[in-house]
């Protein structure tokens, strides 16, 4: 496999994208579909917290937006971003954010365009805003390395915000699809550490994997997942970073 990129975010979202030595490889951020997810964001003031997509164009172009899965969705938006232009859908968070860890939710973001278009991930709250590019379909691979970040935990006061634990996020793009996942801590559900699970996703479908929660004053298992492998047999969509 040959690494060839990886995405930043502020505290979330950083990205490895994998892909195999083929010089035919899709290397742009532009495309007319699109699969991506938000991760759970810190304590988050309800009232204020908000998750966004910004969608940027070259030419004239309609695209719609769904949450959940095909046929299904919980959520559509139809829209049209004028030529080099942009537009932001904010999308109600309750709808499309991943809350807790590995558990099957159905909050796959999907996004397609009439004509190329490039699209940014927001999710927004004071004090802990993080953005990220999302990259088209025709990217996507099927072998992931988590890069996270250490939780700073305040032993007194575990829920304060300051940090709770790492996390990851997996988009389906196809249905049956089967991945394994090697944390590399603890997960919240008590998975080892360097222990291998699997799962079925279906196209729409995400599974969320935090570190261990605090349990009262028990603050084993916390940690960074950076390290963690996701390997799946047909492409997926990854996100990674710290709640």
């Amino acid at each position: 496999m040959k690494l060839i990129s990886i995405i930043s975010g502020f505290l979330l979202w950083p990205v490895v994208l994998l892909a195999g030595n083929d010089n035919n490889c899709h290397r742009s951020t532009e495309g007319t579909e699109f699969w991506f997810g938000f991760m759970e964001n810190r304590i988050y003031r309800v009232a204020l917290h908000t998750i966004q997509i910004t969608v940027t164009a070259r030419q004239t172009t309609a695209f719609q937006v769904t949450v959940g899965p095909p046929g299904a969705p919980l959520y559509t938006e139809l829209r049209t971003v004028l030529a080099n232009d942009a537009l932001t859908v904010e999308i109600p968070w309750r709808i499309a954010e991943a809350i807790g860890s590995e558990t099957i939710e159905n909050k796959g973001v999907h996004l397609t365009s009439v004509e190329p278009v490039s699209v940014f991930a927001i999710n927004w709250d004071p004090n802990s805003t993080d953005i990220t590019p999302v990259y088209p379909v025709e990217t996507l691979g099927k072998e992931y390395f988590a890069m996270c970040y250490q939780p700073h935990i305040d032993p007194n006061n575990p829920l304060s915000g300051n940090g709770r634990n790492s996390e990851f996020l997996i988009v389906a793009t196809e249905n049956q699809t089967r991945v394994k996942i090697t944390p590399s801590k603890v997960t919240h559900q008590l998975a080892p550490k360097d222990s291998t699970f699997e799962i079925i996703l279906n196209k729409g479908e995400v599974f969320q994997v935090q570190s261990e929660n605090v349990v009262g004053s028990h603050l084993t298992g916390q940690g960074d997942l950076t390290g963690s492998r996701v390997s799946a047999d047909k492409p997926v969509a990854f996100f990674s970073g710290s709640l």
